[in-house]
């Protein structure tokens, strides 16, 4: 974090969050935003740290007028503007947004070690129907912000889905959890199987249910995969 600007572009203050009676001055890549201070102190000792520096003799303290912001990198203006929606959000207390939101908050409050907001972010993530996130992202989503308690879920639906793996999911994944996934798709639906013709010769009954139903299978995608056993949550009959 610093005051020096990483383009020639004069930069621009943002609508909504340059407020006129903010105390600090950001950049983020060409937006200036003027806020309150205090939610930055109160939240992250790396700002708090940063805002007990004294400044430089002579020298205007940064942050302080648009000619010397504190500079962010590593965020783009969108995501700091999720970011500071947490604060200023107009129904207080009440937060709801979708899932692309909320990973930009996770981004930078993990990045900037605001704990309350992520962990925030994180129980707004689990609160989201599954169809909000799709499961290679869950997995993406997962190994980057170390949520292992994410894990097993997408996987075990990778795993017990009918169609393979897509280009795209395999790109997102990487060539390790492919690899993964594949091996634990072909033993574990190869295992499955046999234990339904196995019942069937002795009971003369094939098994209905549906493999993403079966504590078996996440049993064993949990010791494959090298995760904690879980309980799967059944559907209610309707």
């Amino acid at each position: 974090m610093d005051s020096q600007c990483a383009t020639t572009v004069e930069p621009t203050r943002h609508e909504e969050y340059y407020i006129d009676d903010g105390n600090v001055i950001f950049q983020v890549e060409t937006t200036l935003f003027k806020i309150h201070r205090f939610f930055f102190i109160r939240h992250s000792e790396i700002f708090q740290s940063m805002f007990t520096l004294p400044p430089g003799e002579g020298n205007t303290a940064e942050g302080q007028c648009d000619e010397v912001p504190i500079y962010l990198p590593g965020t783009t203006a969108q995501e700091f503007e999720h970011f500071l929606w947490i604060f200023y959000s107009p129904d207080f207390g009440e937060y709801s947004a979708p899932a692309d939101k909320w990973c930009s908050i996770l981004k930078l409050a993990t990045q900037w070690e605001f704990a309350s907001i992520r962990s925030l972010a994180i129980r707004k993530l689990n609160e989201l129907p599954d169809e909000a996130i799709q499961p290679a992202d869950r997995i993406v989503i997962a190994h980057r912000f170390q949520l292992d308690g994410w894990l097993l879920k997408p996987y075990v639906n990778l795993i017990c889905r009918p169609s393979p793996l897509t280009i795209e999911e395999g790109r997102k994944l990487g060539l390790e959890d492919v690899i993964l996934l594949s091996r634990a798709r072909e033993e574990i639906k190869h295992r499955e199987l046999q234990t339904d013709r196995n019942q069937e010769i002795y009971y003369g009954v094939m098994s209905k249910e549906p493999l993403i139903e079966r504590q078996s299978v996440w049993n064993a995608a949990a010791a494959l995969l090298d995760l904690p056993e879980v309980p799967i949550v059944r559907r209610k009959p309707q």
